[in-house]
């Protein structure tokens, strides 16, 4: 099986009647982080056989499922602290019921939010203790549950675009699925994805989600839903008039997509989501993916 790199990839070039901006895309569409790269303080204690974040990462599953795990509660914590108006109380308590429910089961994917002001404060540094205790249980020093994801959605960057959401996204394992090609938002805005692969010691596709790269950025999509790639046999649900006669393919041409590739040293994924369209892999190899928006 071929796989296919950014570097070897074709730029989808967009016609200049689309209102794209006049400046070609000449940086790197996609960014990838290691995590020693990203945590270099996050040692292991002498004794262990693995002595850095990612030589962990890559060879526990258990360590990877108690991680999955301890965030999913943490950030069920930050969600019900968020000031959410809610009918009544009975409908208030079965929010936490469902809650509570996909908190626990790791097959279904959960959605939740982290905090934008990442300024430390006392308070804030005692956040994602769950995340810390996994961390101290195997042995990784010098990093706390608050450092290890504000690390990770500082790579958002300061854009006023950005949501403040993570989601833990899980899927059908090694089944082959069509691709759907979107754009979360359509704004100027960093979506970061960090990989949990089906196995240990895995080098291969189907973790990160797919990409088109662009040739010029898109205008800002001005709508609530995502911006998506049409099929000329249905009508736009969410592209503007203008943009209409333009997304008239459902898929691209083989030559496009950009199968990113994950290992060691690449656990992380970073994109501006108005650079490329993406889609989950077409065929899944993973426990599951994390996006922080």
């Amino acid at each position: 099986q071929i796989v296919l790199t950014p570097s070897y990839c074709a730029l989808l070039y967009l016609k200049t009647t689309m209102n794209v901006q006049e400046q070609v895309i000449n940086y790197p569409h996609v960014k990838y982080y290691g995590f020693d790269d990203l945590f270099p303080q996050a040692i292991q204690d002498t004794d262990s056989q693995f002595k850095t974040f990612s030589q962990l990462f890559h060879s526990s599953a258990d360590f990877r499922e108690q991680l999955r795990r301890a965030a999913r509660v943490d950030f069920s914590v930050l969600f019900q602290q968020r000031d959410i108006t809610t009918n009544n109380d009975n409908s208030e308590k079965k929010n936490k019921a469902v809650s509570n429910l996909l908190v626990r089961d790791l097959k279904s994917t959960y959605m939740s939010y982290w905090r934008i002001n990442r300024e430390p404060t006392l308070e804030s540094q005692s956040e994602y203790p769950n995340i810390s205790n996994v961390f101290l249980k195997f042995g990784l020093k010098n990093i706390t549950g608050f450092e290890f994801i504000s690390k990770l959605t500082s790579l958002c960057g300061n854009s006023p675009h950005v949501f403040g959401s993570w989601i833990d996204i899980c899927g059908v394992k090694e089944r082959l699925i069509p691709h759907s090609w979107h754009q979360d938002s359509g704004l100027d805005q960093c979506t970061v994805m960090v990989g949990f692969p089906a196995e240990n010691h895995y080098s291969g596709v189907g973790v990160f989600s797919h990409a088109v790269r662009l040739s010029h950025r898109l205008p800002p999509h001005n709508l609530s839903q995502p911006r998506v790639w049409q099929s000329s046999s249905r009508k736009s649900r969410s592209c503007n008039e203008d943009e209409k006669d333009e997304f008239q393919e459902g898929s691209f041409d083989e030559e496009f997509v950009v199968r990113p590739l994950y290992e060691a040293g690449r656990e992380v994924m970073v994109y501006n989501d108005r650079d490329i369209f993406h889609s989950a892999p077409d065929w899944i190899y993973r426990d599951s993916v994390w996006r922080f928006m």
